[in-house]
């Protein structure tokens, strides 16, 4: 049972009750209620804590977010790499509409028309209209809205004034060549962000497979050495001072997060193979844990910083906040 919920975050990086329910390799909700006393302790056992942040801290997140994008949807809250993803808070507060009131954010739901509008301008913007064009957007619907309004996306299009193009087999393969001679490498990231080809996914549904279709244009995919993954990992912290799962899923010159968990075990150990001491905590989880610290020790050193079991080193701090003082005057202390 557990291990079914561990392959299950293994997949999703996450566990909800949704997914469970869909999962018809699991028992139901019930039974793990039953044997394990709640599902959350079920979920706990299997590597992953539904309440890493509070209430009141998702909901800040969320206010912090509003203020920056002036709106919030399901794409924006995935695309920030600091908040949980939209599963998450729908999971907690029963549904993103009930989170987005507590955060002072009422939703506007797009009319018929409104959406045409918009696809009309990215249209005019773009010459054509594509998935990916679509999902770039962040004041359009998301396609898969978009073809759950119209029936599918095809019908979007055309509404829109837009023929979607079928490309052959062969016009796929050919951009797929292109695409390995360019970069000397083949990744579903690397797919998906290349806006001259196209998606992953059409690869995938026509091919039978990513696989498939790289053994059509020759190309044998290389196992990474775990070395190589860390080498990643170390490049996405010298960029942006942190690591998480999201910055990792960005970065086209490693594999995906549920890669490094099949070949890791978890996200976690990864970062501990890679030397990595409190880098993947958000800004507000490295001053809790600082602040956690004065209330016991009565004062701060980077010494006392770094020899303190599973708290990030006073490097890390000073890299983080732009120097340890910055840090002690954001909880209180001088």
């Amino acid at each position: 049972m557990i291990e079914g919920l561990r392959a299950l975050l293994l997949r999703h990086g996450e566990i909800t009750t949704t997914m469970v329910k869909k999962d018809k390799n699991l028992p139901s909700l019930y039974l793990y209620n039953k044997l394990f006393g709640s599902t959350e302790n079920a979920y706990l056992i299997a590597g992953y804590d539904i309440h890493k942040h509070s209430n009141d801290e998702l909901l800040n997140f969320l206010k912090e977010t509003l203020s920056k994008n002036r709106r919030l949807s399901a794409r924006i809250i995935d695309a920030d790499p600091i908040l949980p993803s939209s599963a998450t808070i729908r999971y907690r507060f029963g549904s993103l509409d009930n989170a987005y009131e507590k955060a002072g954010y009422k939703r506007y739901n797009m009319s018929s028309s409104e959406m045409l509008s918009c696809m009309k301008n990215l249209l005019r913007k773009h010459k054509k209209l594509t998935a990916n064009i679509i999902d770039d957007c962040p004041i359009t619907p998301s396609a898969y809205i978009l073809a759950k309004q119209f029936g599918n996306l095809g019908d979007a299009f055309r509404a829109a004034g837009y023929t979607p193009v079928v490309k052959t087999n062969d016009e796929l393969l050919k951009g797929l060549k292109r695409l390995l001679d360019n970069k000397g490498v083949l990744t579903r990231k690397l797919i998906d962000q290349d806006k001259s080809i196209a998606h992953s996914a059409t690869y995938q549904l026509r091919f039978g497979g990513l696989g498939k279709a790289y053994k059509l244009i020759g190309y044998k995919r290389e196992k990474m050495v775990n070395a190589d993954l860390v080498d990643g990992l170390k490049r996405i912290y010298k960029t942006h001072g942190k690591i998480t799962h999201r910055l990792i899923d960005a970065e086209p010159s490693i594999p995906s997060r549920e890669y490094y968990v099949r070949r890791f075990g978890s996200l976690l150990n990864a970062y501990k193979y890679a030397g990595f001491k409190g880098h993947y905590l958000s800004d507000r989880e490295m001053l809790r844990k600082l602040k956690k610290l004065l209330k016991k020790k009565g004062r701060l050193s980077k010494s006392i910083i770094t020899e303190e079991k599973d708290m990030p080193s006073g490097k890390a701090y000073t890299k983080r906040f732009g120097g340890i003082r910055n840090a002690y005057e954001l909880i209180g202390y001088k």
